[in-house]
C-alpha cells in the first residue's frame, strides 16, 4: 500500500506535471502505467489486510483506506474514459475536467500519505488500548517507519519545490509557457505551423510585364515590319 499511495501516485503526478518537457510524447503512457501499477498493488495490499487482520475496516485507517481505493478507481476512470478532447482554444468542459482531475489526484496523494501515519500510529495505539496497555518497547515498534515516512514526505516536497522553481525560472527567462501549459503550447505551435503552410499572396507582375511589352513594341521600327512582310511574300512566290 505504501508503494501505491506514497511512491507511484506521487510519481504519476510528478510525471504529469514535469516530464512533459523531457518526454513530450511518452509522458502520458508513463503516467498511465504508474497509475495502473499503483491500482494493482493497492488491491493486493487491501486483500492482504482483509486476510491477516481482524476487522480491518473498523478502524480509521481501514475506513480511510477503502475510501481512497474508491477515489483511486474514480480518478483512473476520469482520466481514461471521461477525458474531453483537447482543442485550441480550450473548451470550458476541458478546463473543468483538468482542474477536477488534478485536484482529485492531489487530494488522494495527501490523504494517502496521512493514512500511512494512521496505519503506523493510530492503529498501534488502538490495539494497545484494547489490550490494556503495553510497555515502552511496543510503543516504539514503528518509530523507524514513521521517521522514514516523514523523511520521504520532506524529500517529495523539496523535489517538487526545486522542479517548480526551475520550470518557472526557465519559462520566465525564455518567455515560453509554464510546465502545466506545455501541452497547450504544443497545440498552439501546431496551429501556427498549419497557418504557415497557407499559400503566399500573389505577386503583382502585370505592370512589369506590360512595361516590357511596350519596350519591345517601341523597339520595332515600321520599316522593319515592312521588310519582314516583303520577305514573306518572296518566300510565298518561291
Amino acid at each position: 500500500m505504501w508503494i501505491a499511495f506514497a511512491l507511484l501516485m506521487p510519481g504519476a503526478i510528478f510525471v504529469s506535471r514535469y516530464a512533459k518537457v523531457y518526454a513530450p510524447t511518452r509522458w502520458l503512457m508513463i503516467h498511465i502505467g504508474m497509475q495502473m501499477l499503483g491500482v494493482i498493488l493497492a488491491i493486493a495490499g487491501l486483500a492482504i489486510a482483509l486476510d491477516n487482520f481482524d476487522e480491518p475496516l473498523e478502524s480509521s485507517h481501514g475506513k480511510l483506506g477503502v475510501t481512497l481505493m474508491a477515489f483511486y478507481f474514480v480518478q483512473i476512470l476520469m482520466g481514461g474514459l471521461a477525458r474531453p478532447e483537447k482543442t485550441n482554444p480550450k473548451t470550458r468542459c476541458r478546463t473543468v475536467w483538468e482542474y477536477t482531475h488534478k485536484g482529485f489526484g492531489l487530494s488522494i496523494v495527501i490523504l494517502g500519505l496521512i493514512n500511512v501515519f494512521l496505519g503506523l500510529t493510530v492503529e498501534e495505539m488502538e490495539e494497545e488500548e484494547g489490550e490494556g496497555g503495553g510497555d515502552d518497547d511496543e510503543e516504539l515498534e514503528h518509530t523507524p517507519q514513521i521517521v522514514m515516512h516523514t523523511i520521504w514526505i520532506v524529500v517529495l516536497l523539496v523535489t517538487m519545490s526545486i522542479l517548480e522553481w526551475k520550470c518557472r525560472t526557465s519559462a520566465s527567462g525564455s518567455g515560453t509557457a509554464g510546465v502545466s501549459d506545455i501541452g497547450d503550447a504544443v497545440g498552439n505551435e501546431d496551429g501556427a505551423a498549419g497557418k504557415s503552410d497557407d499559400p503566399a499572396p500573389p505577386v503583382e507582375m502585370a505592370p512589369q510585364v506590360d512595361g516590357k511589352l511596350q519596350d519591345v513594341d517601341s523597339a520595332i521600327e515600321p520599316q522593319d515590319v515592312g521588310s519582314i512582310a516583303a520577305a514573306d511574300q518572296e518566300l510565298g512566290a518561291v
